[in-house]
């Protein structure tokens, strides 16, 4: 949701764990709302019968970390970190790219590991 898209990403946006097992296709949700991004196209995406483009933003409420997970109320009290929203998307845009516009991917690492 409201994700910034980048070409680490890749255009299906998702792939079966093992090529040969797609029994669980039929009942994946997968959800996108108000994504951007340089290499951000709907078009390229999984042809699954779960994959919806959300654009109500009540319907897409539904699925934040504080609504889904409840993550408000657990996840401060954990060692883990986190970016949210627009916090992240200034992280990613900081990240190195090549020549061709590609991520160096060997610097994204360092970047999460410092994090």
């Amino acid at each position: 949701m409201q994700f910034y898209i980048c070409d680490l990403i890749r255009p299906e946006g998702w792939r079966p764990w093992n090529d040969t097992t797609d029994y669980f296709l039929d009942s994946l949700h997968y959800l996108e709302f108000e994504n951007h991004g340089p290499v951000y196209s709907i078009t390229g995406r999984v042809k699954w019968p779960g994959h919806h483009r959300l654009n109500d933003p009540r319907q897409a409420t539904n699925f934040t970390v504080s609504e889904f997970i409840q993550g408000d109320l657990w996840l401060l009290s954990t060692s883990i970190e986190f970016l949210v929203g627009e916090e992240f998307d200034e992280w990613i845009r900081k990240v190195d790219v090549g020549y061709d516009g590609r991520i160096r991917y060997e610097e994204f690492i360092q970047r999460m590991v410092a994090k």
